[in-house]
């Protein structure tokens, strides 16, 4: 998904969980192929905000969670382990 074509609401959702630390709204919104990359009118991605609020933990969910898409986007077959929606839990394997 395209910056572009993305809902602003969608994205203020975004950055304001990277500013806060809200890792769930991170990994819920890949799921929903959100542009994680997206820059906000200060030209930070979400990365950018949780590194600048101090948020580790959050830093960690934006790289999972950008594997996770780019493996779904390079074709790799994802399998859900148990019910966890975290990117993290998922095994992938090759389609």
């Amino acid at each position: 998904m395209t910056t572009q074509s993305q809902d602003t609401t969608v994205l203020d959702r975004l950055w304001e969980a990277a500013r806060t630390g809200d890792s769930a709204t991170i990994r819920m919104l890949a799921l929903k192929g959100v542009d994680l990359d997206a820059r906000n009118e200060d030209d930070c991605t979400a990365m950018h905000l949780a590194r600048l609020h101090n948020h580790p933990s959050t830093v960690r969910a934006i790289l999972a969670a950008r594997e996770f898409q780019y493996l779904r986007k390079v074709g790799v077959e994802l399998k859900r382990i148990g019910n966890s929606n975290n990117p993290a839990a998922w095994k992938h394997y090759k389609a």
